[in-house]
């Protein structure tokens, strides 16, 4: 807290990383402290308070937005405290791998017999019902946990 210049009252959550492609990236930085969002104050283990004697995650303010809603964020960003409007987007298109395919057949290439397809939820789920535990480990660590960086990045198997 005394790096970052913020006040030592246990309010606020730090930023450590930002997807690239997420519309806030314009607007938040790494190292910035969410201290408040619309007004609701954050404590520093990322919760709010929702009624006597229960708090919820800082993920409640947002994800019961809809896409497009501006959210205020209040910060503090290299010891100077300020407001900064962020518009909410839906964020399965940050997603590296695919959730739903949609309106479109699978994309593949066959080149001496090898058959290359973009590696997608559909494709994963040939591995059956329990697709998580039984399709290779790296793919399901690759689906559920990487964002894209780039607007045409695609994983290839």
């Amino acid at each position: 807290r005394k790096f970052l210049n913020i006040p030592n009252d246990n309010k606020g959550i730090l930023i450590t990383a930002i997807e690239s492609l997420a519309p806030c990236a314009k607007v938040l930085k790494v190292d910035d402290v969410i201290r408040k969002i619309d007004s609701v104050d954050v404590a520093g283990d990322g919760t709010i308070f929702f009624r006597r004697g229960e708090r919820l995650s800082h993920v409640h303010l947002i994800s019961s937005r809809s896409p497009h809603d501006k959210v205020d964020f209040e910060i503090i960003r290299e010891g100077k405290t300020m407001t900064v409007p962020v518009e909410l987007a839906y964020s399965e298109n940050l997603a590296l791998v695919p959730v739903n395919l949609y309106d479109q057949l699978p994309s593949y290439y066959v080149y001496a017999g090898l058959v290359f397809t973009v590696l997608s939820r559909p494709y994963l789920r040939a591995w059956g019902s329990s697709w998580s535990k039984k399709a290779p480990s790296l793919l399901v660590e690759i689906a559920f946990y990487q964002m894209r960086e780039t607007e045409d990045e695609q994983i290839v198997v």
